[in-house]
């Protein structure tokens, strides 16, 4: 039974003091714990191969691409556009799929000529500061006109061929951990054009797959058990102010 304090509040009494101490006790044990309930998500990264727009959608021929940039080259920086796959270089040139096109520096008639030297391509993607980077991997395919290499952050990931790297595709896989960085990436081609005149050039990239794993931000542990104990408490409290 309670008994009166002289400002006239009950207090709780043996029953209600045993309750607030297993509060407190779940309380030591959760903060002391320190642990983390953690859930991770698959998700894909949002990186663009060549010729599409921004939901990834196929350009019309002569569009510019805005998802990569000529950040250096005989031209200066540029965007490149969707070059005509009517007319020459098609065939020699791998042909487009139904997920990426050629582009390359923007011409009159939207082909292919352009100064000789070389060209760095360019674009970028973003991963959470929660994304696994052990878990990254982007996985396509690359041709180049004449050759050209593939970086991630600066780190190389494929070369085409030595003479004739738009011909078939350059297979590649990216799926070491130390290339991917949180925050921006950047994914690029350096090609080069050979001869020593205006000619064909350009690069197509296919994206087929990507994957990471999503890290959600943690709650820690002791504060859930915090939270449950004093639940419990209060639900105990209450039946016995109710009895």
């Amino acid at each position: 039974m309670g008994f009166e304090h002289s400002n006239g509040v009950e207090a709780t009494g043996y029953g209600g003091q045993k309750a607030m101490r297993n509060v407190l006790v779940a309380s030591a044990m959760a903060l002391a714990l320190g642990l983390s309930a953690t859930a991770s998500d698959a998700a894909t990264i949002d990186v663009f191969g060549t010729g599409l727009d921004g939901s990834g959608a196929l350009l019309p021929t002569g569009a510019s691409d805005a998802n990569w940039t000529v950040t250096a080259g005989p031209l200066g920086a540029l965007t490149p556009e969707v070059i005509n796959d009517g007319a020459f270089p098609f065939p020699p040139w791998e042909p487009n799929t139904p997920n990426s096109q050629w582009v390359g520096p923007p011409t009159p008639d939207d082909g292919a000529d352009a100064p000789p030297g070389d060209y760095t391509y360019q674009t970028t993607f973003n991963l959470s500061a929660g994304a696994d980077l052990s878990s990254a991997s982007i996985v396509g395919q690359f041709a180049a006109d004449d050759t050209g290499t593939l970086l991630l952050n600066g780190n190389v990931v494929a070369t085409t061929a030595a003479t004739f790297g738009f011909r078939d595709f350059t297979d590649f896989t990216i799926d070491t951990p130390s290339f991917f960085t949180a925050g921006t990436n950047v994914l690029e081609v350096v090609l080069t054009n050979f001869d020593s005149g205006i000619n064909p050039t350009g690069i197509q990239v296919l994206i087929s797959e990507t994957f990471v794993e999503i890290t959600e931000v943690p709650v820690p542990a002791g504060i859930l058990l915090l939270l449950s104990a004093l639940g419990v408490a209060g639900i105990t409290l209450r039946k016995r102010a109710d009895a």
